[in-house]
């Protein structure tokens, strides 16, 4: 079963591609839509939940582009994966996170910047939350707090390719650009410092090796199925973060943000939306609750 995905307002283009007769044909629609509830924040029953047992405490939901801690629209997500099949690749304008093994393994690094909250917030509770949309086999994906700086980069596939392949390359799982100076790889934290081992790692170095949480999720409220496994996709992971997020907000030079590692050993992988995703309302939120510093 396919799920249709929420479409921005604007003209749009569907490229249709067969081949018959020894020929390879193609042809482009065009067409053009009005949404105009697309990008607008949509209710999460964990804020409300979260709102209600907390009374006396705010809620913010950090979620890149749409408004934050206040009115402006929130910008400081940063997020990519890591791939051991291309160890110098950067992936950082990927619309989508990869953790567990798929073709290689893949790791997912992710930071939200806490510096919209005001000064001297206490934090009661942090809640990371990603949307998986597609996966296979058993999996377990843990946080844990990242010991060290990493570039997020802008890459998302080789130019090559591109080349060869034109925009369709753009959505492939394939693919990613060799890691400029700055920007992470599975070899690079950020290039040309690498990470204690590659794919960051090296637990104590990369990252601290104590998991913040297990994951969380609902898959009875899944927005599809799979046609061959029939197992419920499309539908929000959640982490507890507190502990980290307390600390980013008292360290903000700690702040390296979170590493979500597959269990070692396990076969199954998971896909996740990142913040580069098309449809705002999908990329990847960080709700903290927290007690504004008293006067």
């Amino acid at each position: 079963m396919r799920v249709p995905s929420r479409i921005p307002s604007g003209e749009h283009r569907i490229r249709i591609q067969w081949e018959g007769c020894g020929q390879k044909l193609e042809r482009v629609f065009t067409f053009t839509m009005e949404n105009p509830d697309f990008g607008k924040p949509v209710s999460d029953p964990d804020v409300e939940a979260l709102a209600q047992a907390n009374p006396d405490a705010k809620v913010a939901v950090l979620q890149q582009g749409l408004p934050g801690a206040g009115n402006a629209p929130y910008a400081g997500c940063a997020d990519t994966l890591l791939d051991s099949r291309e160890p110098d690749a950067n992936y950082g304008a990927k619309n989508h996170l990869i953790a567990g093994p798929y073709g290689g393994m893949h790791q997912t690094l992710i930071r939200f910047d806490l510096s919209a909250l005001p000064p001297g917030a206490e934090i009661v509770e942090a809640r990371l939350k990603l949307f998986y949309h597609f996966g296979s086999g058993p999996r377990v994906v843990r946080p844990y707090r990242m010991l060290k700086a990493w570039g997020e980069g802008e890459g998302m596939f080789p130019q090559k390719l591109r080349d060869y392949y034109g925009d369709r390359y753009a959505d492939s799982t394939r693919g990613g650009r060799e890691a400029l100076d700055g920007e992470c790889a599975w070899n690079f934290r950020a290039r040309p410092e690498p990470w204690g081992l590659p794919g960051c790692g090296k637990p104590g170095d990369d990252y601290d090796p104590a998991s913040l949480s297990e994951p969380t999720f609902d898959p009875a409220k899944a927005e599809g199925t799979d046609d061959r496994s029939q197992q419920p996709l499309r539908y929000w992971v959640a982490w507890g973060v507190g502990e980290a997020a307390k600390r980013w907000v008292t360290e903000p030079a700690a702040n390296h943000g979170l590493l979500l590692r597959a269990l070692d050993g396990q076969t199954g992988f998971a896909f996740f939306f990142s913040s580069e995703f098309h449809d705002l309302v999908y990329r990847p939120k960080l709700i903290v609750v927290y007690r504004p510093r008293k006067e």
